[in-house]
């Protein structure tokens, strides 16, 4: 009879246990209007609660991407020595960039302006930060070759095969090239192919493969190959004009051109832009590979008082490059 009265008043009768579903039709029973209201203040919250974590994830990802864009302007505008790169620079610390990618930017400006030590204390501080970022790591690398710090240039090398399995992205890839061309100079174009193609507007990569071809064409004497790297700098010298490492780098291609005894192609006088590369130069004295370039030009162009000028403005820049500084004390001797 209990049982009977309990079944009517919507509650669990005893004559077999109640199991957690039996329980909870009578409570629902027993408490339509309660639980139908907590019902919807659950889903309610649940809702809220989905609809606040997708926004946030949104949220995130769209500062994730607009932090990947400032990055990726940032590089583009060091490497084409662009004026706006310190906005950039700006900008990046402003909207929260990794510490050690402003590092990179920085590295990247003061590589590409021709002041070298200061590069290097930047990428140093970026590795500090992050042990696996392969963009300050190549980057450095170039910058203690370009310092003459050989040595240490070699020890750093020791990561090389660990950067690359961990390379990820065009600038990645640009900046792994771009290190190898100091080890293996026809892989390091071929590699930039790819580059070149994807960002055009890119006047480092352009320069790169440039300065490639004219090292392969004196190496093996192949006067297709310099004429390839003159086409490749008559436009990013014009593009790239007063950033002291374009400059450096299509003042190679001419030295080289001239050596091959290569003085005209169709719009190009390799002397006369010679000659502008290496007054251009002149105005960047910290530049130890720089003057090394002014020197080897004035030299193959049979001027050797400008030849010793230069080489002794080398040998007086205590933050030069040291390998450099080494070729000058020959030189003089």
């Amino acid at each position: 009879a209990g049982d009977v009265q309990r079944f009517l008043n919507d509650e669990p009768v005893i004559a077999r246990p109640p199991s957690i579903a039996y329980r909870a039709r009578k409570f629902y029973a027993r408490n339509r209007a309660l639980t139908a209201t907590s019902l919807v203040i659950v889903v309610a919250l649940a809702m809220g609660l989905g609809l606040a974590l997708w926004g946030m994830e949104r949220a995130n990802r769209s500062l994730r991407l607009l932090r990947e864009q400032i990055v990726d302007q940032g590089f583009e505008r060091t490497l084409n020595g662009d004026a706006s790169a310190e906005e950039s620079i700006r900008v990046a610390e402003a909207n929260g960039v990794a510490d050690y990618l402003v590092f990179t930017l920085k590295g990247s400006r003061d590589l590409h302006e021709g002041e070298l030590e200061k590069a290097k204390r930047h990428f140093a501080d970026a590795l500090e930060l992050n042990q696996e970022s392969v963009s300050a790591w190549a980057l450095q690398s170039i910058t203690l070759y370009h310092l003459g710090e050989i040595d240490e240039w070699n020890r750093h090398m020791v990561k090389r095969d660990e950067m690359v399995a961990q390379a990820s992205g065009d600038l990645d890839q640009l900046f792994l090239a771009y290190s190898d061309f100091y080890v293996n100079f026809e892989g390091s174009s071929q590699s930039l192919n790819k580059i070149v193609k994807a960002h055009p507007s890119w006047i480092v990569p352009h320069m790169i493969q440039a300065a490639a071809d004219a090292e392969h064409a004196w190496s093996h004497n192949d006067a297709s190959a310099i004429r390839r790297a003159i086409k490749k700098i008559g436009g990013i010298s014009e593009v790239g004009k007063g950033i002291p490492f374009v400059d450096m780098g299509s003042l190679f291609v001419c030295t080289v051109a001239r050596s091959m005894g290569v003085d005209q192609e169709v719009g190009f006088d390799v002397g006369r832009r010679g000659d502008e590369l290496a007054a251009r130069l002149a105005r960047s004295p910290e530049y130890g590979t720089a003057t090394m370039m002014r020197a080897s030009w004035f030299d193959v162009s049979g001027n050797p008082k400008k030849a010793s000028g230069a080489w002794k403005q080398l040998l007086n820049n205590a933050d030069g490059n040291m390998a450099a500084r080494a070729i000058a004390e020959v030189y003089l001797s």
